[in-house]
């Protein structure tokens, strides 16, 4: 019988290995920075970044008090994201809100994700609606999660909201408040 070893004990170890070792060259400055584009580490040029939206934004367009996960936009790679959750664990648990901005060339992926997602979840072929939100702007809303996307300036614009453990009764329809929130992200 062949033993399987999770890719759960691989991956930190392989970042360890990799902190921890030095280029031919002498210098670990690239290894560091190649760690440092999964782990979200802040990078030299962190504070040329974009800026994330703000609770009070947050809270304007989805009417629900958040708190910050992410303190932030962090670098991850190419992508930029920030985060959010619902203030409130009793009344809203797993509520999260989160927002990325990635190159352009992400984005026929992620739209054909989005088609993907709201085919499944009302089972008929079915397009996300579009938004006027930079090029390509869609949005869609599912029993689990809203989604808002758009192209603007060779970057990929994305805010989803994501509410499972919530009733949709309970919840409401915030497909026009992650528009919003997109809008902000966008700069629009």
């Amino acid at each position: 019988m062949r033993r399987i070893i999770p890719m759960a004990v691989l991956a930190p170890a392989a970042l360890l290995i990799a902190c921890g070792s030095k280029s031919e060259s002498g210098d670990s400055a690239q290894t560091a920075a190649t760690v440092a584009a999964y782990t979200g580490t802040p990078r030299s040029n962190a504070g040329s970044g974009p800026a994330c939206v703000t609770a009070a934004d947050v809270k304007e367009a989805l009417g629900f008090e958040v708190r910050e996960l992410t303190k932030g936009m962090k670098h991850y790679g190419p992508m930029w994201s920030c985060g959010f959750a619902a203030a409130d664990d009793q009344s809203l648990p797993g509520v999260t809100i989160q927002f990325a901005i990635e190159p352009a060339t992400e984005a026929d992926k992620r739209f054909d994700d989005m088609r993907n997602a709201v085919t499944m979840a009302r089972g008929t072929p079915t397009k996300p609606d579009p938004v006027a939100v930079g090029e390509r702007g869609m949005s869609y809303r599912t029993s689990s999660s809203t989604m808002a996307a758009a192209v603007k300036g060779g970057q990929l614009y994305t805010v989803e909201v994501r509410y499972g453990a919530v009733s949709t009764s309970k919840f409401g329809d915030k497909q026009e408040g992650t528009v919003t929130l997109l809008r902000k992200l966008v700069g629009t």
